[in-house]
């Protein structure tokens, strides 16, 4: 398994990241090849990781307080829960497109049971590996990438129709899927996704 720290943060900057191993020959071998590309993990960037991390998950420690404060994962999976009803509400007014039904599943991190979108295009268009649905279950509310499908009729390549109204999306066949389906980027910027939904709310 890897993880990395830009992703779990959204610190670009920091490069670090682990990789957890279970055979140590091939951990070894992964140490020496990081030593010599990299001459080393970056002191600053580890201090750096050090105190990201810490105040994560100290704000996740039982202890007194009054329950307002910020925690990173409880703010994530709020914000992309909005940008996910935005989108529906969206995709509801056209008539043109779908997305993907609801999931539920068991979150391992909050202890609740939590609903879902599936990320996966394998998974939703071609029924090829049903159980990678689960993968956005054990540790986010909401996919980072929502699939559409067109519906429109004579459109058979939604990416170059969306393109043609100011959206820009990556076509389904870049991941094995039909040129019907797109897959859009739920984590821009707000000013971004804003345009987004406003473009994608006057296709009628």
């Amino acid at each position: 398994m890897l993880f990395t720290m830009s992703k779990l943060s959204g610190h670009g900057g920091t490069r670090l990241g682990w990789a957890l191993v279970k055979d140590s020959d091939v951990a070894k071998k992964m140490v020496y090849f990081v030593y010599g590309s990299t001459i080393g993990v970056s002191k600053d960037s580890q201090l750096r990781a050090a105190k990201i991390l810490g105040v994560v998950s100290d704000a996740y420690e039982p202890g007194p307080g009054d329950g307002t404060q910020l925690r990173l994962f409880d703010f994530a999976r709020r914000r992309t829960g909005e940008r996910w009803r935005a989108l529906h509400a969206a995709v509801a007014a056209t008539g043109t497109f779908s997305l993907p039904d609801e999931i539920t599943g068991y979150c391992n991190f909050t202890k609740q049971t939590v609903a879902a979108y599936p990320g996966t295009l394998v998974a939703l268009h071609a029924n090829i590996i049903p159980s990678l649905l689960q993968l956005d279950l054990n540790s986010h509310a909401f996919s980072a990438f929502a699939w559409l499908r067109c519906y429109k009729d004579g459109v058979e390549d939604c990416a170059e129709f969306l393109r043609g109204h100011g959206i820009v999306a990556r076509g389904g066949e870049q991941f094995g899927g039909d040129a019907r389906c797109v897959r859009v980027n739920m984590m821009d910027r707000d000013a971004v996704f804003n345009v987004l939904i406003q473009r994608l709310s006057s296709i009628t």
